[in-house]
């Protein structure tokens, strides 16, 4: 008797099975990676919108530094007002004020513009008035959120500042 041998085109169920479990582990690499990779990105913007809290502090700050005049502390709210000698013995008062989450600042009782930008809300700021025989001195607290990621989480700022003359 004659056999025909024939030819067999195609995968067996076991070779199946191998290239889909190969293509399975890929398909979980990839998509681990795009995972770590949007984690990451959503940490460094978080980090970039901190980092801009920091010239917030640094101007409420300097302009704090430079108080020469009456201080006051609002009891009221987060408020702060300071006046400030210029190079013409001219004193302007300055005055930092939390609103709706953002740090307004008024010179001479006029509205300049809010401190902090739009990614950011400022959940928290306190101004301690430190008086010692030494000098006097204002403890700022400010507590920000970034508006991109609302539930991720918050940074706190914390700064010292001795009033210029006041030592």
């Amino acid at each position: 008797m004659y056999f025909l041998k024939q030819k067999t085109k195609g995968s067996s169920l076991v070779e199946l099975v191998f290239y889909i479990s190969i293509l399975a582990v890929l398909t979980l690499v990839v998509v681990n990676s795009l995972i770590v990779m949007a984690k990451a990105y959503r940490e460094t913007v978080i980090n970039r919108d901190f980092m801009q809290a920091g010239p917030i502090m640094d101007r409420m700050s300097r302009t704090i530094r430079e108080g020469t005049g009456a201080l006051s502390v609002s009891a009221f709210g987060p408020s702060i007002k300071v006046n400030i000698q210029n190079d013409a013995q001219i004193y302007k008062p300055v005055e930092f004020v939390l609103v709706s989450g953002n740090i307004e600042l008024y010179e001479n009782d006029v509205f300049i513009g809010n401190l902090n930008p739009a990614n950011l809300t400022v959940r928290d700021l306190s101004f301690t008035f430190i008086d010692t025989s030494a000098g006097l001195a204002v403890k700022i607290a400010m507590t920000v959120q970034a508006n991109r990621y609302p539930n991720l989480r918050s940074e706190d700022f914390y700064n010292t500042v001795a009033l210029r003359g006041a030592y």
